[in-house]
């Protein structure tokens, strides 16, 4: 039903604006010919033929490909309206109709400056752009004497056609089919120092009294910054020019230009400050959506009040108004600034999380040192170990393996039980399963002590007179020993609910253990010295306990 009425309300438009729409002609770059003039009318003064235009901004409820939109594309327009357009039939000559199409596609190209404004503020002053526009056409209609003036007609096609040349493809690029994203658009923030004419990349000539041009951004950013130790999420307002879109005419290089466009950026600093202090302000709670929408109010009244700078001092010509707007905006900062809350700010209150939890892996190699009765049978035993951390608070359960390689000592003879043959090979394979019970009784954000006790079980595998593994059944064993880890990476990561730690180490431990192989004929008793080296990975995640305030 509702896309029977959406379809109905349509074709009722359709049918009323159909006439209308007859006498627009969209401005495409497409040459105009004098059938585009619907009236005919005598000559006023210098003045053979008289083009009306239109610059807008509409709604567009259809995507590039027909489709419908939820959101509707904002789109600026450029018209020229055939039944308000008329010649002087004694002057349909080539050069009066070159006038007339450097003059549209003046039009033309403050279409594309007010859709690139679109695109990256989000919003434009179409009030300005059109004051921009009257400016640069009156100019052109006086220095051309009404396009009697030929050569200084062809003067002005060079300069807009290049004007146009330089632009389109940038918003080509924002609305076909390799469509820029802000990621892909180098921006230059206004903390980075005074500007300089390197950061304006495009060079292009100058219509009417515009040299230059800083096309900025007023964005608010999910950064994150460090509080006691702790990456909170913070939203920051942030003042960029971009600098692909910023464009200077070589021929006006100048350091009052220069300093004209330096004020202008301060100014969009200072609609920054006080964005940021309406962020920090707000209460946490509250969705994106509304500061999306501040974001949209500042950001109207920023654009309003460059409009007006860049009129006023009209495009820096002059000097004497940029420097007072200078000094205003200078103070104004200076008002601004003792009311911003710092990034450190006590008005910002953590929240209460708990974070008992956590569960790590260890991995790395160590040495296993034999001693007492097994001494005299086994050289020492290289391996690798892996542990299962899991931990509550400062208790640490830990589940390790251990698996070595290494040899029995030269001519020792050693008879296997129930085989009583000699080993026919000095090969050896070791094995430990473990369980280990810490208490950290240092656990800082850099360092953590940890002695353990645990029980585990050993084997040793070699190879018997006849090349045929084997060996004794695993044996119990008691352990003790010291664990010592070095945080080099201890990252903490907040949201408005959930804490998230990440603790990268380097992992030392030595341990005891008192063994005994029972499998062995003698039963010889001993003990081995453990010693390891390796990389530890933890991860703890807390829930909140009390709300942001």
């Amino acid at each position: 039903m509702k896309r029977l009425l959406l379809l109905a309300t349509l074709i009722c438009m359709a049918a009323v604006t159909s006439h209308a729409q007859d006498d627009l002609r969209v401005w495409d770059r497409w040459p105009i010919t004098w059938d585009d003039f619907k009236t005919v009318d005598s000559s006023v003064g210098r003045e053979h033929s008289y083009l009306e235009f239109l610059l807008d901004i509409e709604e567009s409820p259809f995507d590039e490909e027909g489709r419908l939109l939820i959101e509707p594309n904002v789109v600026a327009v450029a018209f020229m309206d055939k039944s308000q357009s008329w010649v002087d039939k004694n002057y349909r000559n080539s050069y009066e109709l070159m006038y007339n199409q450097v003059l549209f596609d003046i039009v033309g190209l403050y279409r594309c400056k007010l859709q690139l404004a679109i695109d990256t503020n989000g919003y434009s002053d179409l009030d300005y752009h059109i004051q921009l526009l009257s400016h640069v056409i009156d100019s052109f209609c006086f220095s051309t004497g009404y396009g009697n003036d030929i050569a200084n007609v062809i003067v002005w096609k060079n300069r807009v056609e290049h004007a146009l040349d330089s632009i389109t493809p940038i918003l080509a690029d924002k609305h076909g089919s390799k469509k820029r994203t802000r990621e892909y658009v180098a921006m230059r923030a206004w903390e980075k120092g005074l500007l300089s004419w390197s950061n304006f990349s495009n060079v292009s000539e100058s219509i009417g009294d515009e040299h230059s041009h800083l096309t900025f951004s007023l964005d608010i950013e999910d950064r994150r910054t460090s509080i006691d130790g702790i990456m909170w999420p913070v939203k920051t307002a942030v003042a960029n020019m971009y600098r692909q879109y910023s464009w200077v005419d070589k021929r006006y290089r100048t350091p009052d230009q220069l300093h004209y466009n330096q004020v202008l950026f301060n100014l969009v600093e200072l609609y920054r400050r006080h964005l940021q202090v309406v962020i920090d302000t707000l209460d946490k709670s509250k969705p994106d959506s509304m500061l999306a929408k501040i974001r949209d109010d500042y950001m109207r009244s920023l654009v309003w009040e460059a409009g007006h700078y860049c009129r006023s001092t009209r495009f820096g010509y002059d000097t004497a108004a940029v420097k007072w707007w200078e000094y205003d905006i200078r103070m104004r900062l200076d008002s601004i600034t003792p009311l911003m809350v710092e990034k450190h700010a006590p008005a910002f209150v953590l929240p209460d999380y708990t974070l008992p939890w956590f569960i790590g892996m260890n991995t790395g190699g160590g040495f296993k040192y034999f001693g007492g009765g097994l001494q005299p049978l086994f050289a020492p035993s290289g391996g690798v170990y892996s542990d299962l951390e899991l931990g509550y608070s400062r208790h640490i359960l830990t589940l390790g393996i251990y698996i070595g390689g290494g040899r029995c000592k030269p001519d020792t003879l050693w008879a296997v039980k129930e085989k009583n043959t000699l080993l026919g090979s000095d090969d050896i394979l070791t094995m430990d399963l473990s369980a280990n019970y810490g208490f950290a009784v240092v656990d800082s954000r850099s360092l953590r002590i940890m002695p353990f006790v645990g029980y585990g079980m050993q084997g040793v595998f070699y190879s018997d007179a006849v090349n045929q593994t084997s060996g004794g059944p695993m044996e119990g064993c008691w352990r003790a020993g010291l664990d010592v880890k070095y945080h080099f990476s201890n990252e903490i990561n907040a949201s408005r609910s959930i804490l998230e730690q990440y603790v990268g180490s380097v992992d030392a431990k030595v341990y005891v253990s008192r063994d005994k192989f029972n499998s062995l004929v003698g039963s010889p008793r001993g003990y081995t010295i453990n010693v390891a080296l390796g990389f530890s990975l933890l991860y703890r995640e807390g829930k909140r306990r009390t709300l942001v305030d």
